[in-house]
Order: C-alpha cells, then sequence, then structure tokens
C-alpha cells in the first residue's frame, strides 16, 4: 500500500526513518517511486497525486533534487486526501536550498485555497527572511526573523495546533506565534511545488521562489518537538547539515 511505502521510502542515514503518523502527502526526489529520473510527473509517495512538471530541472546525485527556477514548477493534482477542513491543525516541511532570496511574498511550496485570495498553507521568504502563512478567514502568518543564505540546504517548516503558529530551522524552534484561527471551507486546494498558489488554484508566478527542492511533507496534525527533530536528524547527512 502507499501508507506501507511511505514507511520504507523516506531514505534516510539516520536511526529513525521519517515520522509517517497522519502523513497526508510526501515527495522525496531521490526515491525512484516519487521521480523516476526523466519525465514530466512527480508523484506523492502516500496516495499517488501527481503533480505536473513545467521546465523543472532534474539534478541527480545525493541529494537529487529539483532546480525551480522562477518560471517553473510542479503542480499536483489533489483531492479529498490533502484537504485541511475547520479545525484541522498542520505541520508542513521542505529540504530547501535558495537560488535567490531577493524580493518580498516568494514562495516555494503551498496548499492551494478554492476560494478567496489567499493559499491555503505557503512558505515563504521575505527579503531573505523565513516566512509561513495560512488563510484561515484572514492572512494568518509568522515572520522568523532568522535570514537564509543562497548555497545551503535547510529543513524549514511549521507547525500548527490551534494555540500557536510554531516555525522550526533545522530540527530547532525558531520562532512562535499565538493563533486560533481555522481553515475556512475552501483549504482543499492544489498542491504546488516551487511556486505559490492563489484565488481559485492558479499560480501566483509573480511570487515564485528560486529554489532547490528535495523533498516536502504535510501532516494533518501538528508534529511534536521531537518528531521535527527525528524528520531533520533522518535525511540530514544526505545534505551535508
Amino acid at each position: 500500500t502507499r501508507q506501507i511505502r511511505s514507511i520504507i521510502m523516506a531514505i534516510h542515514n539516520g536511526s529513525l526513518p521519517i515520522v509517517v503518523d497522519r502523513l497526508i502527502f510526501c515527495v522525496d526526489i531521490q526515491d525512484r517511486n516519487c521521480y523516476p529520473g526523466s519525465g514530466n510527473t512527480i508523484t506523492d509517495l502516500i496516495n499517488g497525486i501527481e503533480g505536473s512538471n513545467t521546465n523543472n530541472v532534474f539534478v541527480p546525485g545525493s541529494p537529487a533534487y529539483m532546480d525551480s527556477n522562477t518560471s517553473s514548477y510542479h503542480k499536483f493534482t489533489d483531492g479529498s486526501t490533502t484537504t485541511y477542513s475547520s479545525g484541522t491543525d498542520f505541520s508542513c516541511f521542505t529540504w530547501v536550498n535558495f537560488n535567490s532570496v531577493a524580493g518580498s511574498d516568494n514562495t516555494w511550496f503551498s496548499k492551494g485555497s478554492n476560494n478567496n485570495n489567499a493559499a491555503g498553507i505557503s512558505l515563504q521568504t521575505k527579503s531573505g527572511v523565513l516566512h509561513t502563512g495560512f488563510y484561515g478567514g484572514s492572512w494568518d502568518a509568522i515572520t522568523s526573523g532568522t535570514s537564509v543564505s543562497v548555497g545551503q540546504w535547510y529543513y524549514y517548516g511549521a507547525t500548527y495546533d490551534h494555540s500557536n503558529l510554531k516555525q522550526y530551522l533545522n530540527g530547532t524552534l525558531i520562532n512562535t506565534s499565538a493563533d486560533s484561527g481555522n481553515f475556512t471551507t475552501g483549504a482543499s486546494g492544489v498542491i504546488t511545488y516551487g511556486v505559490g498558489t492563489w484565488q481559485n488554484n492558479q499560480t501566483a508566478n509573480t511570487y515564485n521562489q528560486d529554489v532547490n527542492l528535495a523533498s516536502a511533507e504535510l501532516y494533518n496534525k501538528a508534529l511534536t518537538a521531537n518528531e521535527v527533530l527525528q524528520n531533520f536528524n533522518a535525511k540530514r547527512s544526505r545534505f551535508g547539515v
């Protein structure tokens, strides 16, 4: 099954694989079940959601990754398996290497919304500072105050438990913001890898982030600090971190 595959698919060098409890979306370019090394399709390892390639360049090796520049991305068709309804907790993490950190609201991973004017979840930088936002009737966001550099691999993402939105970098908590907002009904849109989504699942090409992307995970729960650290340790040696 996809769930059994997800347990073994995460090529890891640490003592434990990534956390699979309530993992609803996972891509790992190093896994040939996700990307065979050629072609235009990346496949989610949990439910088989396919992402169509728009000029992404595959870079083999360890790590293997997709070079997603400002005019290229993967857009995943979606369904109920990755829907965030009102009251859902979430976690969203990626292994990312920045080719550029210039500009504001530049997005490299997004879970789209079917209505309103904002993405469901977005991982972004604002003038080189790490930023996460989600749409819960208004734009709820947290800016870390932590700057990133080009040419370096990071494991970055956020968790949300309806009390706090927390940002983590390389397994370490870097910022917490009190928040109790809920997703709106429309948080069932597409997933984009290398670009943001905007109103009615349209890609927000103006705000593309020029990045290299190796893996991404979405959970329908808030990972604990220990679980975030486990995921970081599972793959860190692959990225020389």
